[in-house]
C-alpha cells in the first residue's frame, strides 16, 4: 500500500537522520494523520466525481479493449491515490527533511507516473491528485504547528 511504503522511507530517513524520540513521535503523528486524511479526500471526492477509468473510456469512447499492465481497481479514477498518499508524504518528510527535498518530491512524481503507465489512471487523475495530497500535508503541517504554540 502507498501507506506503509511511505512508512518505510520515514523510518529510513527517522534512522540515517537519527532522529530525536520525540521528533520521530511527531514526525509519524504527522505523516499517517496526515495520509489518513489524504484517504478521507481522495475517496470523498471519488465518489462525487465517479470518473471512469482508461480501461472503460477506451472501451466506451473507442471501442478499444485496454489491457493495461496494472490490475485496474473496482472504485472511479478521480483523482489517483497514489498520487495523493506520495504528495501527501513526500511534503510531510521535506519538512523534516529538507535537504532531501528533490529526492522525495522526485519519489511522487514517479508513484503518480507510475499509475499513468500502468494504465490505470489519465494524466489528471495523477496532477490533481498530487495537488490534493500537498494540501492536505499543509493543512496537517499548519494544525500540529498551531497545537504546538497553544502549549
Amino acid at each position: 500500500t502507498p501507506a506503509g511504503h511511505w512508512n518505510q522511507i520515514a523510518i529510513a530517513a527517522v534512522q540515517q537522520a537519527q532522529l530525536s524520540d520525540i521528533k520521530t513521535l511527531e514526525l509519524f503523528a504527522q505523516l499517517n494523520i496526515g495520509l489518513a486524511d489524504t484517504f478521507v479526500a481522495t475517496w470523498d471526492a471519488k465518489y462525487h466525481y465517479w470518473t471512469m477509468r482508461p480501461i472503460t473510456a477506451a472501451k466506451k469512447l473507442l471501442n478499444v479493449d485496454l489491457k493495461p499492465i496494472i490490475l485496474t481497481p473496482p472504485f472511479p479514477s478521480y483523482p489517483s491515490g497514489h498520487a495523493g498518499f506520495s504528495a501527501c508524504a513526500a511534503a510531510i518528510l521535506i519538512h523534516y527533511f529538507p535537504d532531501d527535498a528533490i529526492k522525495f518530491n522526485q519519489m511522487a512524481e514517479e508513484a503518480a507516473m507510475s499509475r499513468l503507465y500502468g494504465g490505470i489512471h489519465f494524466r489528471f487523475d495523477d496532477d490533481d491528485g498530487l495537488t490534493l495530497g500537498k494540501k492536505v500535508a499543509g493543512e496537517t503541517l499548519s494544525w500540529f504547528s498551531n497545537k504546538q504554540k497553544v502549549r
